[in-house]
């Protein structure tokens, strides 16, 4: 059978912006700012202890870093530090413009990272010439309402996740470039669960009856129950209520995405659950789409139902083939 292509429309094309159009970073609002230490720099800190109770040990830079965001307000006094957490390798803050500001939020965090590198060259902690972070930084802009509760839940989580991803480091990696029956995918999660014996794709169809969709989840279930694996992009309300029946009963799934996995890529709220237990595998049917808001249409979709039947059809010794993968940061 000739291998089909399914090129991704101009929606899913990568997106280099790092940037929200929409705000100008003057005006009242919360951000979120992530911020990775550059290469060869010593580790901001240590995590010890317990899942339940971790233990965050700053490092010399770890504390210069630490005092700097929680000098913030006293030299940009129109900004408020709701949240921050200082990790091995990388930084993350909740910072609330309360006043409007005089001058881009990006100039601020500009000041913020050339600060914590003067004090730690003048400290002796880094040499001339180095910087304690990457040039580049990540923000996110908070638009709805309950969001900073949940950000500064997530940034306060950070060391237990890592414990736990420590704990269960295979259940954590990105792979790239992953090739099954001659397609290539990213993948995120346990990728294992493509070696078990039996996969079954998920699939409604729109015209079904009540009583079809009804029959159809009572099968599924039942094959689920017995040990089968649902692989699917869970589309359609029906395919996510199998899924999450699937899920309450404790079996694992395989997810398919049309957006890849960018080095920042986090599984978040229950998906991070599923992970740590092993439980979930997320496929990029199209690795090199990484862009934030990235969509897909029912061509797309059409697709990705398709890929799930081919996948589950393989047998499982000649499912998937890893040309490379990669490990990327922690937290």
């Amino acid at each position: 059978m000739e291998k089909r292509e399914y090129p991704f429309n101009k929606e899913l094309k990568h997106r280099n912006t790092r940037r929200a159009a929409f705000c100008n970073y003057l005006d009242p609002g919360f951000f979120m700012i992530t911020i990775n230490a550059a290469a060869g720099i010593p580790a901001f800190s240590s995590i010890s202890g317990m899942p339940e109770a971790p233990i965050i040990s700053y490092s010399r830079l770890g504390a210069v870093i630490r005092d700097k965001i929680e000098a913030i307000p006293s030299y940009t006094p129109q900004l408020n530090v709701i949240e921050y957490i200082v990790m091995p390798d990388h930084i993350h803050i909740l910072l609330e413009i309360a006043i409007r500001l005089p001058r881009h939020l990006g100039k601020v965090i500009g000041g913020f990272m050339g600060g914590c590198t003067a004090e730690a060259r003048i400290a002796g902690i880094i040499t001339d010439g180095t910087s304690v972070f990457e040039k580049k930084y990540h923000d996110r802009v908070i638009t709805k309402i309950g969001q900073t509760a949940c950000v500064c839940n997530y940034i306060r989580d950070n060391p237990r996740r890592l414990l736990i991803k420590r704990m269960h480091p295979d259940f954590f990696q990105r792979h790239l470039h992953l090739n099954i029956a001659g397609r290539e995918y990213a993948a995120y999660g346990n990728i294992f669960l493509l070696r078990r014996d039996y996969l079954m794709p998920v699939r409604i169809h729109r015209r079904w009856s009540k009583k079809e969709f009804d029959a159809y989840e009572d099968e599924c279930l039942s094959e689920i129950a017995e040990g089968a694996i649902a692989v699917s992009p869970f589309i359609h309300p029906a395919e996510k209520a199998i899924r999450a029946k699937a899920l309450n009963i404790g079996a694992s799934v395989i997810d398919l995405r049309h957006e890849g996995f960018d080095s920042r890529f986090k599984p978040q709220g229950s998906d991070f659950t599923l992970c740590s237990s092993g439980r979930l595998l997320l496929l990029a049917a199209w690795p090199d789409n990484t862009g934030r808001r990235a969509a897909a249409g029912y061509t797309e979709f059409h697709s990705m139902n398709d890929m799930a039947n081919t996948i589950a059809s393989l047998p499982s010794d000649s499912r998937m083939h890893i040309i490379d993968f990669d490990k990327r940061r922690d937290g």
